[in-house]
């Protein structure tokens, strides 16, 4: 089991003023590789498109790439999705979309997102600015205490 390391990859992200489009999905980037990224995101100022999904990224990462899309003005989708994403990510996320003008679409597909936080979130007003796509998530599993990994997709548009 090999990881990939993020270091040149976010160095790359920080000084390219042409990539527009990344793909670092399944690279097994834990919470520490995901702010390693989340460095070079607000950094970037050419990223339109950024997958980060299938990798092992939990709050914390989620966390580090929300305080990124604060700066971050080129991004208009990010792919977070197939990692392990709780509550507390998801609110950052949500947090960050709120005021991030430039991000239209966040995939949170297959996290742990509880039922209990996915009712806050559209009761905020995230919801309003970023419609919910799709119907409503079935569980497919049950990890830990109420909290579902969704079955179906849950991007956020504006």
């Amino acid at each position: 089991d090999q990881t990939c390391d993020p270091s040149p990859i976010s160095k790359l992200l920080a000084g390219s003023a042409s990539l527009t489009h990344l793909s670092l999905s399944a690279c097994k980037f834990d919470d520490d590789g995901i702010c390693e990224i989340a460095w070079g995101l607000a950094e970037n100022e050419s990223v339109v498109y950024l997958n980060l999904s299938m990798n092992m990224t939990k709050d914390d990462g989620a966390c580090e790439i929300a305080e990124a899309l604060s700066t971050n003005e080129s991004l208009i989708e990010l792919d977070i999705s197939k990692n392990v994403i709780g509550d507390k990510g998801a609110k950052a996320l949500a947090a960050c979309m709120k005021s991030n003008a430039t991000l239209r679409t966040l995939w949170l597909v297959e996290n742990y997102i509880s039922d209990k936080c996915q009712t806050t979130l559209s009761s905020t007003g995230w919801e309003s600015r970023a419609k919910l796509l799709g119907q409503k998530t079935k569980a497919t599993a049950r990890p830990r205490g109420g909290k579902q990994a969704a079955k179906k997709p849950l991007p956020f548009q504006r």
